[in-house]
């Protein structure tokens, strides 16, 4: 798309300050995250990771893996357009906390979700695709995002297949 700067697979920058999402964008999101090894696409409408606001429009595929995390700089709220999932909160030992379930039907569940900087949180993706807009405060460093020690590490696919069936077995659990 002419309207985007490619910064790798996953990651795309608006071209220009003053453009706007479209279904065109969303489709674009769709099909590359269906290319994507990890089922997964974003595109930033903040020019520069260097900037203070990071708003980000994405989309995960179903069975997409988020490792729980939590981030040490900042709050994070998102807002589903489409799909359906659930966002699950953890201590700092993997307990549950508790589980929000997310539609992009606000009459059918939530469709706005906010985590406190420093709470372990997760995904778990039970539409074809899921996608949402996040914002959360900049600049980006990889190092105030904190890995949980209680999930699986990206790559461990037997035991990602496990941890997401128990996510399944909370979800209807706390129906």
């Amino acid at each position: 798309m002419d309207s985007l700067n490619k910064f790798n697979d996953e990651v795309y920058y608006l071209s220009t300050e003053h453009s706007g999402i479209n279904m065109e964008h969303f489709s674009f999101l769709s099909a590359q995250a269906q290319r994507n090894v990890r089922k997964r696409c974003r595109i930033c409408t903040h020019s520069h990771p260097d900037d203070v606001l990071h708003e980000m429009f994405i989309l995960h595929c179903q069975g997409n893996y988020v490792p729980p995390h939590a981030h040490g700089n900042s709050d994070e709220s998102l807002t589903l357009l489409k799909g359906e999932g659930a966002m699950f909160y953890y201590d700092t030992h993997g307990e549950l906390l508790n589980i929000v379930y997310l539609n992009a039907d606000p009459e059918k569940g939530h469709n706005y979700v906010r985590t406190p900087k420093g709470v372990f949180h997760s995904l778990y993706i039970m539409s074809d695709e899921f996608l949402f807009k996040e914002a959360v405060l900049g600049p980006f460093d990889r190092s105030n995002m904190v890995e949980s020690d209680f999930a699986p590490k990206e790559g461990e696919d037997e035991k990602i297949t496990i941890f997401l069936s128990r996510c399944q077995q909370q979800f209807n659990r706390a129906e």
